[in-house]
């Protein structure tokens, strides 16, 4: 669930000095305010105070507390600890702040290493991307991402789009490495150029037009030769930003385009079940089958948001999966039971051929054991035999 931003969740949790401090690094005379007057359940001078800040203030003060309020929660937390632990640095010292909340952390981390904050900004960011698209069997190389590669690519990008959408003049590409083998990059290509009412400093509604950009995320795990993609285009296009990637960043097109991530021929095997080993205290569950019949029609089988279709086919149902021409998507359901310090988890998503994936970017245990049955079961290619394995399921 998305949290909704308020400046004046971020006065109340804030510690007062800390904001007074933030606003007199913008430029803001602070000795017009009172702070003695200022608590956690009085804020009316803070909010009277903001509100009589120059326009410019306001804006960048606005647009700083959206960022630490971004990071105030758990996730931004981890966030923080994980952009902290890939520069390689010592955590920073609180002091007595380490007493306070999120938002005292996250906003001492702004005044103290901006560029931490910001890396904690964009792998929190991750959390809330769901990858549409993958493939497998690329190369598995460590990146060597320098500027001429970076040129590169941005230029590629820039061609596709301006060629294919007549947007994307221009694009800028920034890379994160994970330092375990996991590389993102987000790319920034302009967007169509839209207008927007605002208010100028004399209190007028004016329109302005404004070139924003647009996202696409590309992750690249080099230990799995794994490329997931992530952004509002089709298909077709994500299938270009692909080739783009492994000729661009991976200097390779020794590729076979054709090449598909899963393979759902386990399911035509009538004594298929997806099993689990206990140890991992995981449950199971298929929700919903789409395959190809005989006669060139598409059906579906579908056991509803809680149900499972291996408790739920029939003799005819399990007869139609037999003669399928081709089993197109499954929707799985994971549970995750309680185990050490791990909580109760359900997880819903859709593997379809020939390299749908809607997994939600999770921790990296729920994924990694989502993977692992997926692999174990023969519906993941890693091997380029995953046709082969299904069949002698």
């Amino acid at each position: 669930m998305s949290r909704q931003f308020s400046m004046p969740t971020v006065f109340r949790m804030t510690p007062v000095m800390m904001i007074r401090d933030f606003f007199a690094s913008l430029g803001a005379d602070t000795s017009t305010l009172n702070w003695s007057t200022v608590n956690r359940s009085k804020i009316a001078p803070l909010e009277t105070f903001f509100r009589s800040l120059p326009p410019g203030i306001q804006e960048s003060a606005r647009t700083i507390l959206h960022n630490v309020h971004k990071l105030a929660c758990t996730d931004g937390m981890n966030a923080i600890n994980e952009a902290i632990e890939l520069a390689h640095r010592e955590p920073i010292s609180l002091g007595e702040v380490v007493k306070a909340n999120c938002y005292a952390r996250a906003m001492l981390l702004w005044s103290t290493n901006p560029d931490i904050f910001h890396q904690a900004l964009t792998i929190v960011q991750l959390t809330q991307l769901s990858w549409w698209r993958k493939r497998q069997c690329l190369p598995q190389v460590t990146l060597d991402f320098n500027e001429f590669v970076k040129h590169q690519f941005e230029q590629a990008l820039e061609t596709l789009f301006v060629n294919k959408q007549s947007r994307g003049y221009v694009c800028t590409i920034d890379m994160l490495d994970m330092g375990n083998g996991m590389y993102y990059f987000f790319a920034y290509p302009d967007d169509y150029q839209k207008s927007a009412f605002t208010h100028d400093e004399t209190r007028s509604l004016v329109s302005q037009t404004f070139q924003h950009t647009f996202e696409v995320v590309f992750a690249y795990d080099s230990h799995r030769g794994t490329l997931e993609i992530c952004g509002k285009v089709s298909n077709k296009v994500k299938m270009q930003l692909e080739e783009i990637f492994i000729e661009t960043v991976l200097a390779s097109t020794q590729w076979n385009n054709n090449q598909r991530s899963y393979d759902l021929f386990v399911f035509k095997n009538p004594n298929f079940i997806p099993w689990v080993e206990s140890s991992d205290q995981v449950q199971v569950a298929v929700q919903s089958l789409v395959f190809l019949e005989e006669n060139g029609m598409t059906h579906t089988l579908n056991a509803g948001r809680n149900g499972d279709l291996q408790k739920k086919m029939d003799e005819t149902d399990r007869r139609k999966l037999v003669n399928a021409k081709e089993i197109m998507e499954a929707k799985f359901r994971f549970i995750f039971l309680p185990k050490g310090s791990r909580p109760y988890c359900s997880v819903t998503f859709e593997i379809g051929i020939p390299s749908k994936n809607t997994i939600r970017h999770l921790d990296p245990e729920y994924v990694q054991i989502i993977n692992k049955y997926l692999e174990k079961w023969g519906i993941e290619n890693v091997n380029n035999n995953v046709e082969s394995l299904a069949r002698a399921a």
